[in-house]
């Protein structure tokens, strides 16, 4: 059964909590990695980049799509996630966290200083791998993996970028890697 195919399959929060017990991060980068693959891009996972001030900073998972870079801050927190997207502070089953989007907004600005001439359309995801519900926190953006995999198709397959221009960002990225898993 594919990923997708368990959008529908949830009756209860208790239903939810059994499944998200199988996930995990080897799982989320497979499915990331196939939506890739199909729609002819690139896909990292935990790599390290250094900043203008020669400071390292991760990128948790990025997809390298026709349509876009998304920039993907992983959490793994469990529960629901209450929180706005300019709010400093999220509530994530019942626990305070730093408001994700913020946090990978810092970094992405960090990651489009590598990018001389053309800068690439990126978009700011937060992937809350365990979290059962969204509640004000804008869906399209801060997400559970089976919610999302329909968001990450439709974007890998409008064509902002030619496979050139794919390649050519693909390369600058490779080429300032320091660290990769």
């Amino acid at each position: 059964m594919d990923l997708k195919d368990y959008k529908d399959e949830f009756d209860d929060e208790e239903d939810i909590e059994d499944y998200w017990h199988d996930i995990d991060i080897d799982f989320v980068e497979d499915e990331l990695k196939e939506i890739c693959n199909k729609y002819h891009g690139y896909y990292y996972s935990d790599v390290s980049f250094l900043d203008i001030d020669k400071k390292p900073f991760l990128i948790d998972h990025m997809l390298i799509t026709k349509g876009g870079i998304f920039v993907i801050r992983r959490k793994s927190n469990k529960g629901t996630v209450i929180g706005e997207i300019d709010e400093p502070i999220w509530l994530v089953g019942g626990r305070t966290i730093p408001n994700a989007l913020m946090e990978n907004e810092d970094r992405i600005n960090k990651f489009l200083s590598l990018f001389i001439n053309k800068k690439p359309k990126v978009i700011n995801m937060v992937l809350v791998m365990r979290a059962y519900f969204l509640y004000q926190a804008d869906a399209k953006f801060v997400c559970n993996l089976p919610f999302t995999v329909d968001e990450f198709i439709k974007v890998a397959n409008e064509e902002l970028y030619t496979l050139e221009e794919l390649d050519e960002f693909n390369k600058i990225i490779k080429e300032n890697i320091i660290e990769s898993k």
